[in-house]
């Protein structure tokens, strides 16, 4: 146990005290021994303490560590004027009062942030909300091999309110509550929260909060994920198989359309299984593979019956629009109201991904090797960002939580793309760049698609079916030994050459 102090100044008439730590909750009380309203348990506590005389000496809290080991705790303390607003003291819960501190709500998904209303000054009523107005702002914590270092960091960074605005994203609620937020968990990567009260005469910051999206484990300091060991696998497949997509899709036509086939029906089963079914982890990995290998079918039989470049060039334009789709909707600006509609959100997503097969369906030969790249060059990204821990795939899984996870659709979306991100982002945009420019030499003065086995097979019926009739209308070419019919084997090709003029020119006459 600790007591934190501080010497108060002239001008401060209450004190925002708060400590910070990675994992396991810390308490923070205002005196012992601990009672229902006066301490705050959580891995973020925040007390505010009113300065009741003028030349008061001193003025502390009581930090317990009511744990069996050890935690690194970063504590500050920042004064106010009588002038500034009041972080919580407009509080209606049960507990400590005022409740200056940002209460954080983590799943797998999202992170709901919630913090009590403020009172506009120390003398000031909670009966006119207006009066005070709230910023909200968040930042990504850096992902290094010290969480605490990276955090405290973070939590530095934020240390006023100029640096806050400098260093954070400022985001707004998009649900019917002000002081109720989601965001879109990107764990294990972490986030720093910071909410200020603005009023007419003066500002405050409240108590900042942090989450990692998950609970981090407080022996081993780090994020458990469950990941399934064949998922892993998938994944490395999934690189090799984005890879040969990129580089040589086009000119496999057969294999590309495999790919595209397989892929669609794991995205379109993913989501439907997640939306209709509560299933495990290996049923239901199990049966989305089943579903990709269903339309990997589908779409191969397409093509080996009907053989129609268009038909077939029309999934993999709708996958490159699913990209595109994913991008835009990824992007800061989309947090808006009306998004939060799923018919509004959907019916975006539609028109975004039906823009692919619009725009390249007239150049078929161009527009089949565009999506190849693409899509096989996000196959291959998507395994490596997995593996290296950055934030790249969330820009697909945003878009598959929107289909079942609830309450996502007041998520705020703030774009990760921090150091890691941005030069994993520079290589997959060369890996784009490399595999166009090889397929477009490979491809050069070759046909723009191969006939489909089904046709070939019918060309080779039809060529052995006219072989044999001429041979057998020629006479001669048949004989009769031991009661069978012999035909001579046909070696090479018939080539056509040009007719000789023929001389009409009389011979020249002796004249005697």
């Amino acid at each position: 146990m600790s007591w934190i102090y501080t010497y108060p100044k002239k001008e401060d008439r209450f004190l925002l005290f708060e400590s910070h730590t990675v994992s396991g909750n810390i308490i923070l009380s205002k005196e012992l021994p601990l009672g229902v309203k006066n301490y705050v348990n959580s891995t973020d506590p925040a007390l505010l303490h009113v300065v009741e005389q003028l030349n008061q000496t001193k003025i502390g809290v009581y930090l317990t560590n009511p744990h069996h080991f050890s935690v690194r705790v970063l504590s500050r303390v920042v004064g106010y004027s009588e002038d500034d607003p009041v972080p919580g003291q407009c509080s209606n819960k049960a507990g400590v009062w005022p409740l200056p501190g940002l209460t954080l709500e983590t799943k797998s998904e999202v992170v709901r942030l919630n913090f009590s209303f403020a009172a506009p000054n120390i003398r000031g009523a909670c009966n006119n909300r207006k009066e005070v107005s709230y910023k909200v702002f968040q930042g990504y914590i850096c992902d290094e091999k010290d969480m605490e270092h990276a955090l405290f960091e973070a939590l530095k960074n934020f240390k006023d309110l100029e640096s806050i605005e400098t260093w954070g994203s400022r985001v707004s609620s998009l649900g019917p509550h002000q002081n109720r937020l989601v965001f879109a968990s990107y764990a294990p990567r972490g986030s720093v929260y910071a909410v200020i009260a603005e009023a007419v005469n003066g500002s405050s910051l409240y108590g900042l909060g942090h989450s990692y999206g998950c609970h981090v484990d407080p022996v081993t300091g780090a994020c458990p994920q469950e990941t399934l060991a064949i998922v892993q696998i998938f994944s490395a497949c999934s690189l090799f198989a984005g890879l040969l997509l990129a580089f040589m899709g086009h000119k496999y036509f057969l294999s590309s359309q495999i790919i595209f086939g397989f892929y669609a029906g794991v995205y379109l089963g993913y989501i439907l299984l997640q939306v209709f079914c509560d299933l495990e982890l290996y049923l239901l990995f199990f049966l989305v593979m089943a579903c990709g290998v269903c339309l990997a079918i589908t779409t191969v039989s397409i093509w080996i019956f009907l053989g129609i470049p268009v038909l077939s060039v029309v999934l993999p334009t709708l996958e490159v629009g699913v990209v595109l789709a994913s991008v835009i909707l990824y992007l800061p600006e989309t947090n808006t109201i009306t998004l939060t509609s799923s018919l509004h959100y959907w019916l975006v997503f539609t028109c975004l991904v039906l823009a692919g097969p619009i725009s390249l369906l007239a150049f078929t030969h161009k527009a089949h090797i565009l999506a190849c790249v693409i899509v096989g060059s996000v196959l291959a990204m998507i395994p490596v960002d997995f593996f290296l821990g950055t934030g790249l795939r969330f820009i697909f899984l945003n878009v598959l939580r929107r289909s079942y996870v609830e309450d996502y659709s007041e998520a705020i979306f703030v774009p990760l793309l921090q150091s890691e991100e941005l030069l994993l982002l520079a290589s997959l945009l060369a890996t784009i760049a490399l595999a166009l420019l090889t397929q477009l030499l490979v491809q050069r003065r070759r046909p723009p698609f191969p006939p489909s086995p089904f046709q070939q097979w019918r060309w080779r019926r039809e060529a052995d079916t006219e072989t044999e009739t001429l041979l057998s209308s020629e006479p001669g070419m048949e004989e009769e030994q031991g009661g069978g019919v012999v035909r001579p084997a046909v070696v090479g090709f018939i080539q056509t050459r040009p007719e000789r003029k023929l001389n009409t020119r009389a011979p020249p006459t002796n004249v005697i």
